[in-house]
This record gives structure tokens, C-alpha cells and sequence, in this order.
């Protein structure tokens, strides 16, 4: 088993429940208990300590149990709240959990579901932190996205400026705010050369300062200019390097692109930040965009036909930004790849070990040993959930058949079904069910119902999966044997914070996507779902599409 030092608030006011939980279950797997008699101990010091996961009687003395989940909302925390409540108090742990309780033990208290509602509470909370970076991830990505199709849509905007005006300085001027704003500078000058001549005439600024505005339509000069027009480089400086360039000491980043034609600087762009924030390669490229776009603006038509194809290209280029998701998504894969080659010779060497019938293991020897090869087994459904789960396919509405899907999803989860002995039972019309959908979206869908129902379907049940059809719409049915649920409970159930109301579920059940994003799912194909509670045990779970 893992060793953990996680740090755990324990709220018991009796010692012997306390001395179980912290002394016997948790502590001598490596985790941190520190022990509260009473709910206001607990507030006086809660703002000083940063726990991994609280755990609390519903029966404190004083403020209970509920009470505390309250305060601690009040006071901000966080942290994941265990309630442990006597049997008969179901009413009461359901209120906690609607308060923010995360999951409950029951009395009489044993070391093992202590460690395994701790463990399983820790790992969701590591999963949710995850989903939370990549949430934040993709948030940025987005956003990097849209902010560089403005400044795409703000440089077509001024090939068609380009084409429809005379007017040499409304397009100087609008090469310069251009250049402000794709590269995020604080001000921007633009250098043009004269004809047959070496000097640079200040063509357009905008932001600068006085002792460059005060040359505006003047030949203008300035160190760094000078290097560019010589070497026909790149230059981009920051901080000290900067500085050292006379006339700069007050800028803290600057880039400057020449404007090259035959050979030949014929101009030069230079945006600079009063802040020490250096300009990045995405900055620069989407600068010397805005430098070939005002190249060909600013030579004839021919060359700006010629650049607008160059820029219809670059347009089709941003598509390839998702090459970075599809990266992670890649590693993702070959990392569960990897995984699977240790997986495969460790579930072949636990196997070995127990075929030997003259190796003399005690009890706890051989439980030890078949528990490591069920959680081989589930990590290695883990890993091939990995590489199924990222598979990419291309966003287009296509008509399906709906048995065929269920086929597909269902074969892929019975290795999984099996070794809880659950059988997956599939009733369906004889003729294809066609559906038009996204693939990829009904079968996230598909796999999420199955996945749920296998986590909480009791060993040796059955999982029943059923397709209907009438003239207006396609229903799709999934039931099974577990704990049921409390027909109060049902809206909440596709809540984003749902937690099939603190139940813990009994196996590994595959990857799968939550109810909550079935319904957000469905309910975008304008279709309806709902959950319905069994007469004798468990529930079933249904979606219906319009035809």
C-alpha cells in the first residue's frame, strides 16, 4: 500500500473512535493527524492550517457536525470534509453532503473503509486539481487564440485599407498601430528610406516620445536602426542590453524588423515597452506579418496580390496552433503506452507467485497479493482508457447507427465488467438505429452511462442496456443493480459537484465523463434525460433524441 504524508483533521470528541481513525488506520500509513475534541477548537486555529482532507462526527457535542460544515464554508476552507455518522442517520449525511461534505463513514468504524474513503477522497481531489490546470490551460490557449485572430481580422482589415486608398499616410499610420497592437508595445515608429539616398525618414509614430515625434516627416537616425539597416536582422533587446544603446535608457524592451526588398532594407518597424518584458517569437512573427503586409501595401499592387495569397496561407496557418493540444494529447498516449510494458511483468510476476502452491504465505501475504494484482489489472485498464479516451477524429456531424456504437463501447468495457463478474446485457432492434451526431460525443456519452453503472454495480450483477425507437424519437436505457438512489436526490445527481451523494463505488469502472457533461451533452442535441429508481435495487439512467 502507498505511503502518504497528506495532513488529515480529525473532529472526534470520543477517544476511542479518534484513536482508531488517526493511531491504527491513518497514521502508520505516513499520514498527519492532528485531533479536535470539540468544533470551535477546530475554528479557533482552521485559518492557520492548510489540511488535505477534514474529517468529522456528525454527534459532535455543542456545534455538530452539520454545524462545522457551515462554518467552514463561512470561513473559506476547501479542503475536502469526511462525515462519520451511526447507521439510521442517512437523512443527516445526505443534508451534509447537500452542506459540502464530500463523502461519510459509518459506525461501527473500521481501519479499512477509513483508508479507502481517505484514499478515494485524496485521489478525486488530485483528479479534480488536474482537470483544473488543464481547465485553466485550454483557457489560456483560447483565449492566445482569439487574441491573435483579432490582430489576423485587424491585418485583413488593412489589406482591403490597401486596395481601396491613395492616401500613403493613413497607411503609414495604420502600419504603426498595427504594430502596437500585435506585438502588445507601448509605441511604435515606422523608417522608410529615401530614394537613392542612405537616410531614413520618419514616416509615422505613434506614442513616442518628444525626441522622436519632434523628427516626424525628417530624416531620423538612431543607433539601433542603424544596426538593423545594416545587418537586415532582426533586432530584439531587453533590460541592460538595451540601455547601453544611447537614446533607449528609458525603454525597457524593444524589437525593430527591417522591411527588405531586392536585397535591400527599404524600411523599418520599431515597437517598443517602457516595462522590462522582453517581445517573444510570437510577437515577432506576427510583427514581420505586419512588415510583409506593409512591404507589399506600400510597392505596388502586383507585389500586394502577392502577399495576400502569402497571407491567406498564414490565416490557414492558425489552425495549426492546435498542434499543441494534439502534442499533449500525444506524450498522453506514449506515457500510458510506457505504463503498460512495467504493468504486463508486473501482473505476469504476481501471477507467477501465486501459481507456486509451495510457497508458504500467511493470510495477509496472499490478500496482499491478489490486491496487487487486481490494482495491476485496473491500471492497466487505466492506461488502455488513456489511449482510447484521447483518440482525435474530426469534428462533423455524421449519421450513425446507434447499435452498432453501443457493440463497440460495450466489447471495450467487458474485461473490465468481468472482473467483477457483472454481465453487461444489450437489447436492441434489429435494424440499424441511425442517429445524426458528432461520433465521437455519443460514444463519450455512451461510455460514461456504462462507466458509472460498472463503479456501482454490486459483484456477480447486471448491467442492462436498452435502444428503443418510436417515430419522433431514440431513446437509449442504461440500468443496474447498485445502491439505488433517493428519488429527492435525482435533480441533484447532474449537479457538476455530484458525487452519487457520498456513495463509494466498488470498482474501477473505466474512464468516463460525468453526468453532469452527459446532460450538457444531450441537452445540446435538444434532447432530455432522466434518472429513474428501481422497485427492488439500483436505478436506471435514460436519454432520448429527436429523430
Amino acid at each position: 500500500m502507498d505511503s502518504h504524508n497528506e495532513h488529515v483533521l480529525l473532529v472526534e470528541n470520543d477517544p476511542h473512535i479518534s484513536e482508531l481513525i488517526s493511531k491504527q488506520a491513518l497514521e502508520p500509513l505516513g499520514y498527519q493527524v492532528d485531533v479536535y475534541e470539540s468544533a470551535s477548537a477546530l475554528l479557533q486555529v482552521i485559518q492557520d492550517l492548510s489540511p488535505d482532507v477534514i474529517i468529522t462526527s456528525l454527534n459532535l457535542p455543542g456545534l455538530n457536525g452539520k454545524d462545522l460544515l457551515i462554518a467552514l464554508k463561512a470561513e473559506g476552507i476547501e479542503a475536502p470534509i469526511v462525515v462519520t455518522a451511526n447507521k439510521g442517520q442517512e437523512a443527516d449525511v445526505l443534508h451534509a453532503i447537500r452542506l459540502g461534505a464530500v463523502d461519510y463513514i459509518s459506525y461501527p468504524i473500521r481501519e479499512t473503509e477509513v483508508i479507502n474513503v481517505i484514499e478515494d477522497v485524496l485521489n478525486k481531489q488530485q483528479l479534480k486539481h488536474q482537470v483544473e490546470v488543464y481547465s485553466v490551460n485550454l483557457d489560456q490557449t483560447r483565449s492566445a487564440m482569439e487574441h491573435q485572430l483579432a490582430d489576423f481580422s485587424q491585418i485583413f482589415s488593412f489589406t482591403r485599407l490597401a486596395l481601396s486608398t491613395k492616401n500613403l499616410q493613413m497607411l503609414n499610420d495604420k502600419i504603426t498601430s498595427l504594430a502596437m497592437l500585435v506585438t502588445e508595445a507601448d509605441c511604435a515608429w515606422l523608417l522608410t528610406s529615401e530614394t537613392n539616398q542612405k537616410a531614413f525618414i520618419l514616416q509615422s509614430c505613434q506614442n513616442a516620445p518628444e525626441n522622436i515625434t519632434s523628427n516626424l516627416h525628417l530624416p531620423y537616425a538612431d543607433e539601433i536602426s542603424s544596426l538593423a539597416a545594416a545587418s537586415g536582422q532582426v533586432v530584439r533587446l531587453h533590460g541592460e542590453s538595451l540601455s547601453r544603446f544611447s537614446g533607449f535608457e528609458s525603454f525597457g524592451a524593444l524589437l525593430a524588423v527591417p522591411v527588405m526588398h531586392d536585397d535591400k532594407v527599404e524600411s523599418i518597424i520599431t515597437v517598443v515597452r517602457a516595462a522590462n518584458v522582453p517581445f517573444n517569437n510570437s510577437h515577432q512573427a506576427m510583427l514581420e506579418l505586419v512588415v510583409s503586409v506593409a512591404s507589399s501595401a506600400l510597392e505596388n499592387c502586383q507585389r500586394f496580390h502577392q502577399l495576400e495569397r502569402s497571407l491567406t496561407v498564414l490565416q490557414q496557418s492558425f489552425v495549426y496552433t492546435t498542434i499543441e493540444s494534439n502534442i499533449k494529447s500525444d506524450l498522453l498516449r506514449q506515457a500510458s503506452l510506457e505504463i503498460r510494458s512495467p504493468l504486463k511483468n508486473m501482473m505476469e510476476n504476481v501471477d507467477v507467485l501465486l501459481e507456486k502452491g509451495e510457497l508458504k504465505l500467511n493470510q495477509e501475504q496472499a490478500i496482499a497479493l491478489d490486491d496487487l494484482q487486481e490494482d495491476a489489472e485496473i491500471l492497466m485498464d487505466i492506461a488502455d482508457s488513456m489511449i482510447n479516451s484521447r483518440q482525435v477524429e474530426p469534428m462533423r456531424l455524421v449519421e450513425l447507427d446507434l447499435n452498432e456504437v453501443v457493440r463497440t463501447t460495450t466489447n471495450r468495457f467487458k474485461p473490465i465488467a468481468q472482473l467483477g463478474k457483472i454481465t453487461i446485457n444489450v437489447d436492441s432492434p434489429a435494424e440499424p438505429v441511425y442517429l445524426k451526431v458528432f461520433p465521437s460525443q455519443i460514444t463519450k456519452v455512451i461510455e460514461g452511462l456504462l462507466s458509472n453503472a460498472l463503479k456501482y454495480s454490486p459483484p456477480s450483477g447486471e448491467i442492462n442496456i436498452q435502444i428503443s425507437q418510436t417515430e419522433t424519437a431514440t431513446s437509449l436505457t442504461v440500468s443496474d443493480q447498485g445502491n439505488g438512489i433517493d428519488e429527492q436526490a435525482v435533480e441533484w445527481l447532474f449537479q457538476q459537484k455530484s458525487n452519487i451523494f457520498g456513495y463509494s463505488a466498488n470498482r474501477f469502472g473505466g474512464i468516463g465523463i460525468s453526468l453532469p457533461m452527459i446532460k450538457e451533452i444531450i441537452t445540446t442535441y435538444k434532447g432530455n434525460i432522466w434518472v429513474e429508481p428501481l422497485q427492488e435495487k439500483g436505478f436506471k439512467i435514460t436519454f432520448s433524441l429527436p429523430r
